[in-house]
């Protein structure tokens, strides 16, 4: 996944690269999201519409995982950076993680949108 926005804030103000997510640790961030919507399956997710997700519709659907799931986004967070956890709790307040989950969410939404429009297409076409 390449990343548009390259640069985030820690909590002391310094900046922290977003690199581009290879497909290993996109592996890992998908296994993780999905332990997330097994857990968690009132996130409502399908009321959104990821491709135009805005930081207040994070903020809506993410209280729920917050509650239930902390370690689980803090795992999400690092893999995405590929950085370890202890690293993501002690650098990283909820502002810059969400700059760190919302792009991958809303890259993983289009593409499995992507994926089912051109399915819509070739079944209308049999």
């Amino acid at each position: 996944m390449r990343i548009e926005t390259k640069y985030i804030k820690d909590i002391d103000g310094k900046d922290v690269n977003l690199p581009n997510v290879p497909w290993g640790r996109e592996k890992q961030a998908l296994s993780i999201i999905a332990e997330i919507f097994d857990i968690v399956p009132s996130l409502e997710i399908e009321k959104y519409d990821l491709n135009k997700l805005k930081p207040l519709d994070v903020c809506n659907m993410l209280p729920p995982l917050l509650r239930g799931m902390p370690d689980h986004v803090t795992r999400l967070t690092a893999v995405i950076l590929g950085k370890d956890s202890e690293w993501v709790d002690n650098t990283l307040d909820l502002e810059s993680i969400l700059e760190v989950i919302t792009p991958f969410f809303s890259h993983f939404y289009a593409m499995y949108e992507k994926h089912e429009k051109k399915k819509q297409k070739e079944n209308k076409k049999k």
